[in-house]
């Protein structure tokens, strides 16, 4: 009795903390549930009654996200290697595309792969599809133009271990894809698609703003990775690792979203020879690096490598595949700021003392404002204090220690002969090529065992 009564409580509990959440809001399937129909595609998992992709080929933003709960696995770890990647697949609608894909995602052990142009339209919010073994693809559906060709698309491939540890998805837009895994830190993956950079300005700017409030939304502490087709090219003067020597449009706008939200292109973290940077080939045969992978500054120790590889050939895209070999580090980044440190005595003399204060009342005088708060006029007071300091008060230097040389009799005799052996064997040319020839003759010797 104890027992039943004990478990139609938990349950009333867990029903309240369901209904808690938004009506807009449904589970999401557990990794292995997703049917398929007779001919392999995948089946709708979005209760009736969602909202419809909308054909026009404009983006939007979506009200629906699909959760899992009480997910308690840890996806990244400090011992143990994660791979993320990007890659513009041009398109994987077919099934053999799939299963190329899949195929060479589970062959080199790939953990996330953002994809981009899969142009596999549905009427779904979000699709669950189970490529291979150890593969399933999450994606949103693409969008159609004026002449009703499809074109975009993102979605995210998770391996086995990654599905488990899958929290949430949700698809910000047309050209937007969030995915949330378990952890501490938790994992947020942005699987994006930019338009190119020949593209309408304004578009473009919603763009970059719409990203911008995606990762202002993200919590500080998760391990942030953005993944995608960005079509922009970020030159030297910005990167002296880059690919290209200029920076496009594009390319300022992904500048100025780093600089803003705190995030690091990886591939330009690690020199790297130009092969091993390009991410497409034009038709005409030129190469560009337009392909990144974000990560946030704050992580920027656990990405021990990026490049590009060839790997994916098979897809017929003219996009490589971009890899990320990450591994948690708990490291501090960056140094700690260097302490300036003042002769203090300096103000026993009188003149300076005085003229020390005067400088002081003088310039907080100046900024006071009868509408300041007392935090703002504290912060004044502070910040003219150390201005003056920082020009009357003179700078102590940091102290040199010299090595104590000890002047025990045994170590300074030993110390002599010491001295007296290096001189000789400097002095003496000779002693260098007998070393040597006694050296090669028994390695000669040595190896004679070897050939017989």
């Amino acid at each position: 009795m104890w027992c039943a009564g004990f478990s139609e409580e938990l349950a009333q509990k867990k029903c309240f903390k369901l209904a808690t959440i938004s009506s807009t809001r449904v589970k999401a399937p557990a990794y292995g549930r997703t049917k398929t129909s007779s001919n392999g595609d995948a089946v709708s998992l979005n209760p009736p009654g969602s909202e419809e992709v909308d054909g026009g080929g404009g983006s939007r933003r979506s009200t629906e996200k699909q959760i899992i709960q009480n997910t308690k696995t840890s996806f990244l770890k400090c011992k143990s290697e994660v791979l993320f990647a990007s890659l513009n697949v041009l398109t994987s609608k077919t099934k053999d595309k799939l299963s190329e894909l899949a195929n060479r995602f589970e062959l080199y052990n790939l953990d996330v792969l953002s994809i981009q142009e899969h142009r596999i339209l549905h009427s779904d919010e979000i699709r669950y599809r189970q490529c291979g073994e150890n593969s399933t693809l999450i994606h949103a559906s693409c969008t159609q133009n004026s002449i009703g060709a499809v074109v975009g698309g993102v979605g995210i491939m998770l391996s086995k271990r990654a599905m488990k540890c899958l929290v949430s998805v949700e698809k910000i837009s047309s050209r937007i894809m969030v995915a949330t895994l378990s952890g501490n830190p938790t994992t947020t993956i942005v699987s994006v698609y930019s338009p190119t950079n020949v593209s309408d300005q304004d578009e473009a700017e919603a763009f970059y703003q719409e990203l911008s409030d995606v990762v202002a939304d993200v919590p500080a502490h998760n391990f942030l990775t953005i993944l995608g087709d960005f079509n922009a090219q970020v030159g030297k003067d910005f990167k002296s690792f880059a690919f290209h020597e200029k920076t496009n449009r594009n390319g300022e706008y992904l500048v100025d979203l780093m600089f803003q939200c705190k995030l690091t292109s990886s591939a330009l973290n690690f020199k790297k020879k130009p092969g091993k940077l390009w991410t497409i080939i034009y038709r005409n045969g030129a190469k560009g690096q337009i392909d990144h992978n974000l990560f946030r500054t704050k992580w920027r120790n656990s990405v021990m490598n990026t490049e590009c590889y060839n790997t994916f050939s098979g897809m017929g895209s003219d996009h490589r595949i971009v890899v990320s070999r990450v591994q948690l580090s708990l490291r501090a980044n960056g140094k700690r700021e260097r302490v300036v440190r003042y002769d203090w005595t300096a103000l026993r003399d009188k003149p300076l003392a005085e003229r020390y204060g005067c400088e002081i009342s003088n310039r907080f005088n100046i900024l006071m404002c009868s509408e300041d708060s007392p935090t703002e006029l504290y912060q004044k007071f502070i910040d003219t204090t150390n201005t003056v300091t920082d020009e009357l008060i003179p700078k102590l230097s940091k102290p040199i220690r010299k090595a104590e040389v000890s002047d025990h009799p045994k170590i300074c005799a030993v110390r002599d002969k010491l001295g007296v052996a290096f001189n000789s064997h400097s002095l003496d040319p000779k002693c260098h090529d007998k070393r040597e020839r006694e050296w090669k003759n028994s390695k000669q010797t040595f190896s004679l065992p070897m050939m017989l």
